[in-house]
């Protein structure tokens, strides 16, 4: 992690605190904090992976496993394929280059936390509208929440997903749905073109009835036992995940066009904005960026600051807003 990181996440070392002192000197008024927020912003994305986070990584073994043992049998010991095979392979490494790419970011960058210096520039206030998190004695901007696996104040968090042992949250909850989707889309794709292109590959309930003598049944013969096996696990595990994840993305995509998460639900009403809006704090303003895994200009936002639907920005020093911001979970 770089230090800006550490700053975050309250590194409390002689040297650190001094530069927190720093920071915090001079910001303790709106335009301040906004231009500091600016800055702390443009330091995103924070790449890197705690010890901590290491441990909990068993997930993803089991994540590569699982590619492995689709990979395997529909591209490399897939063999028996004619011009209508060759193109379903092609196809099948578009979704799967992008699933890989959405994992690699979704397990590398951090969802982002609330600044030292945020809460010390809250903290400075007589009076703050923002509570303190019970878990990490800190201000909580809107709409974090406290994550319990790795014990910090998260932005707009929404879950700790263990498939990438990582918290999704504010700078990282894009890379999460396009994981999501992107497997969706892959799962599917395999499950298709093997039942109509690679039946023959399957285990022999799925192949070509063993009574009749066909030059398509020599074939089938030709293809190792273990391939077959191979085949079958590979069919039947796609089949489930694709079942699985036509809801899961579903429900995911979904709250990003409205605006929501899985702990807040439907009970913040005033962050929904117009649904480009909603759909930009999450895939950011470029619609070239949208559905790459990659940063881009990252999401529209800093985490902190928020719009609100009557158009106050919520997350700064000295701006008291309307009750109807709501309770904060912790």
């Amino acid at each position: 992690y770089s230090f800006c990181t550490l700053l975050e996440e309250g590194g409390e070392g002689p040297y650190t605190k001094k530069m927190s002192d720093r920071l915090v000197d001079g910001i303790n008024n709106t335009g301040d904090v906004s231009r500091k927020l600016d800055e702390w912003r443009m330091s995103h994305p924070h790449y890197g992976c705690t010890t901590d986070r290491a441990s909990k990584g068993v997930m993803v073994v089991v994540v590569i496993a699982l590619i492995v043992l689709t990979y395997l049998p529909y591209v490399i010991l897939n063999e028996n394929r004619g011009s209508a095979g060759v193109l379903c392979v092609v196809i099948f490494h578009i979704p799967f280059c992008l699933m890989l790419g959405s994992y690699f970011q979704i397990v590398m960058i951090d969802p982002g936390t609330v600044p030292r210096w945020w809460h010390d520039a809250i903290a400075a206030e007589a009076a703050s509208d923002y509570q303190v998190c019970r878990r990490c004695n800190m201000h909580k901007p809107p709409r974090a929440h406290f994550d319990s696996i790795s014990e910090r104040l998260v932005l707009n968090m929404d879950h700790f997903c263990p498939w990438v042992a990582n918290t999704v949250g504010f700078y990282n909850r894009k890379f999460f749905v396009l994981f999501i989707g992107y497997t969706f889309v892959l799962c599917t794709w395999v499950c298709i073109t093997m039942l109509v292109v690679f039946h023959e590959q399957l285990f022999p309930f799925f192949g070509s009835s063993s009574s009749s003598s066909t030059p398509a049944d020599d074939g089938d013969d030709s293809v190792p036992h273990h391939t077959r096996i191979l085949f079958s696990a590979s069919f039947v595990i796609n089949c489930l995940f694709s079942l699985m994840l036509s809801c899961f993305s579903y429900f995911h995509f979904k709250m990003a066009y409205k605006n929501e998460t899985t702990i807040e639900g439907d009970t913040l009403p005033q962050f929904h904005l117009t649904p480009r809006e909603n759909w930009c704090q999450v895939f950011g303003k470029n619609p070239w960026y949208w559905f790459l895994p990659v940063w881009g200009d990252g999401p529209d936002g800093d985490g902190i600051r928020w719009t609100l639907a009557g158009g106050k920005i919520d997350g700064l020093p000295n701006s008291r807003q309307d009750e109807s911001r709501g309770t904060e979970l912790l």
